[in-house]
């Protein structure tokens, strides 16, 4: 296995995803903090799109990476399985029939294809939570450490998640619904009439 390169080209894998990952992320928080805590100006815009510009190089190293596990993986497991096929008995290979050993070679690529894709999403999956749960530690850790201070912007989204999350009555829902529906025939009645 360390003669296939299958331990480098993971790491290289996990690097570059993680950062990846880092990357997409920090890209959420200057937006995040463009909208919430500071006016959205140019600079902010710039330092956002040169964050998504850095992302392609990351992403395309680690698609790469992930084909060359895949080949390379791919190529393990058909050797091992063809060292298996060369120790099994003509007689008894012979005696299953042609239509038993298809089976095999189709249940052996269905192995193969679902092996390297669910290995490969369930590592990308482990990076996302570890980068998930340093994002979800560092907000408790500055909640904990400086209480919210009163801002404008912070006063705007507490507006909108009280308006947001403002219950709605049936009534009131059933009322627009057919607000709705009258403009929607008034307005298809506009555009099928003669």
């Amino acid at each position: 296995m360390r003669d296939s390169g299958l331990p480098r080209l993971a790491s290289l894998f996990a690097l570059a995803y993680a950062l990846d990952y880092a990357l997409f992320v920090l890209s959420w928080w200057l937006l995040g903090r463009g909208v919430l805590v500071t006016p959205i100006d140019s600079r902010l815009l710039h330092a956002w799109a040169l964050v998504l510009a850095s992302m392609l190089p990351f992403r395309m190293l680690s698609t790469w990476s992930a084909g060359a596990i895949a080949v390379s993986a791919g190529e393990l497991l058909k050797k091992r399985l063809l060292q298996g096929a060369m120790r099994l008995d003509p007689d008894e290979l012979r005696a299953d029939g042609a239509g038993r050993n298809l089976a095999r070679v189709f249940e052996s690529e269905a192995v193969e294809t679902l092996a390297l894709s669910g290995g490969l999403l369930s590592f990308a999956a482990s990076i996302e939570l570890l980068v998930a749960f340093g994002i979800v530690t560092l907000g408790a850790r500055a909640a904990r450490i400086a209480p919210p201070s009163p801002t404008a912007s912070r006063s705007r989204f507490a507006r909108f998640g009280c308006s947001a999350a403002r219950p709605r009555t049936p009534r009131g829902r059933k009322r627009r619904g057919r607000a709705w529906i009258q403009e929607y025939r008034r307005s298809t009645r506009r555009d099928i009439s003669p």
